[in-house]
């Protein structure tokens, strides 16, 4: 980029101390290294935002249809160059009119936008600084890391792993089942964790059981593990998690059932290490946050550049990106062709 931009970067909540100290994901650990290069300012959807380059806004499209909805409209309608960082959820058409680019996380995702003629590219990672491998004794056959939620579905993770298993993350009073599930089949419950104790639970763990559903997410849970060193178990009804085990071999995809989970932990607990190793090259060579920064600055620039090049037409109606396929083509380049910054 051979200019210093302004960056606002939008998200529910994040004006909360206590939402904004304990980021540390993946994302956090990309806009940290773009924050070296450009100004990054961090805004509530109801803010007023102006007097920036463009908008990034981390969120699900079908917030337009919730209580949320008119924070999410009021982001919609600014005239500014916008990029929506998929949260996940259903996609319509009418949910993403007005952003000029949406950065997805899973190749599921590149076909549902692909289907509403949107305007694609893959940027995704995790913060590979925090999610290493560490010398810990095995303590857990399988560890998963997950908001208590329907469709995290605790209540199979514990069936499957009783005692010999653990949870954590952060407990929702209005959707408390599947921590109370978890206690009562005897599975250790921790709240929400600093990373570098998540990572420790990983790292004492032979596994990481991810029961999410289709709709359940979990794929930085899926590229964590596999970045710590262990392999993952996934459903085979979540497709988004699937992919990551399916191309990099750092694990099993099994149905969702309580006895086939334990089968495939007990294959695991048998593999050499060098196979329960598979996931950190496959993580450091193509999802790290590094990378992850390089593929928003790649987002930002062919949306810019496209702005100015509309501009410079006499265009003045706002700018579509043509749903082509050459222009699919181009922004999805693999991202094994970007160089990760490494750091001292």
């Amino acid at each position: 980029m051979d200019r210093k931009l302004r960056i606002a970067f939008v998200w529910q909540g994040i004006g909360e101390k206590a939402i904004y100290g304990r980021w540390n994901d993946g994302l956090r650990g990309a806009m940290s290294l773009i924050e070296k290069e450009h100004t990054v300012t961090y805004h509530e959807p109801w803010d007023t935002i102006d007097n920036v380059d463009i908008i990034l806004y981390w969120e699900s499209p079908i917030t337009r249809r919730g209580k949320d909805s008119e924070n999410y409209k009021k982001i919609q309608a600014n005239p500014l160059p916008k990029i929506l960082l998929f949260a996940g959820g259903p996609v319509h058409r009418e949910d993403c009119d007005g952003f000029d680019l949406f950065l997805v996380e899973s190749q599921i995702n590149e076909f549902d936008f692909a289907a509403i003629g949107k305007p694609w590219m893959r940027a995704f990672g995790v913060d590979t600084r925090t999610m290493k491998p560490e010398k810990q004794p095995k303590i857990f056959d399988a560890v998963f890391p997950a908001t208590c939620a329907g469709w995290k579905r605790h209540g199979l993770f514990s069936r499957a792993l009783g005692s010999r298993g653990v949870v954590c993350g952060r407990f929702q009073e209005s959707d408390p089942i599947g921590f109370m599930n978890a206690r009562t089949a005897g599975v250790l419950v921790l709240p929400e964790l600093p990373y570098e104790a998540v990572n420790a639970l990983y790292n004492a763990s032979w596994c990481c059981v991810n029961t999410s559903s289709e709709w359940g997410g979990g794929q930085r849970t899926t590229l964590e593990a596999m970045a710590a060193g262990i392999p993952v178990i996934v459903m085979s009804d979540s497709e988004k998690n699937c992919e990551y085990v399916r191309e990099s071999g750092a694990g099993l995809i099994v149905d969702p059932d309580e006895e086939k989970i334990r089968e495939a932990v007990e294959e695991i607990k048998k593999w050499s290490p060098k196979e329960r190793e598979r996931g950190i090259d496959y993580v450091r060579g193509k999802w790290t946050h590094e990378i992850y920064a390089q593929n928003i600055l790649r987002g930002i620039q062919s949306v810019l550049e496209l702005k100015l090049s509309n501009l410079n037409k006499n265009i003045m109606e706002e700018p579509v990106i043509a749903p082509t396929e050459e222009v699919v083509e181009e922004v999805a380049a693999p991202v094994e062709e970007v160089t990760p910054v490494v750091e001292g």
